[in-house]
């Protein structure tokens, strides 16, 4: 989890980088810290660093939450990818394994059957 003091310390790097930031820098920090405080604090150091590096505007919070959090989960493209593959190696007979919980989950939700048949 983030704490504060970290946080505050990548807020004020990422106003200073984006000096024409429109909204009130006090109201912003809250917010953003309401938003990303769930996200471990070297994690969330990596995602401020990728944008100060790559960003051409100041983040939106998708933004840092998308970078920190790039390698806990699966993109939906790879994930999809990946149920697709197991269509043609399983099929509707056999329950598959899948690399990431979250991709299990979903396809457990969904019904590996119903998947199967709406491919």
């Amino acid at each position: 989890m983030a704490s504060f003091e970290t946080f505050a310390k990548l807020f004020s790097g990422l106003l200073a980088a984006f000096p024409g930031q429109q909204t009130d820098p006090a109201s912003a920090s809250q917010v953003f810290f309401l938003a990303l405080q769930d996200i471990p604090d070297e994690a969330l150091a990596f995602a401020v660093a990728e944008w100060l590096a790559q960003g051409r505007k100041f983040p939106a919070i998708a933004d840092l939450r998308e970078l920190a959090l790039s390698d806990e989960y699966p993109l939906p493209e790879e994930a999809w990818g990946e149920v697709k593959r197991a269509f043609v190696r399983y099929g509707r007979s056999q329950k598959p394994a899948f690399s990431h919980p979250v991709i299990a989950q979903v396809v457990n939700d969904l019904g590996w059957h119903g998947l199967c048949s709406s491919r």
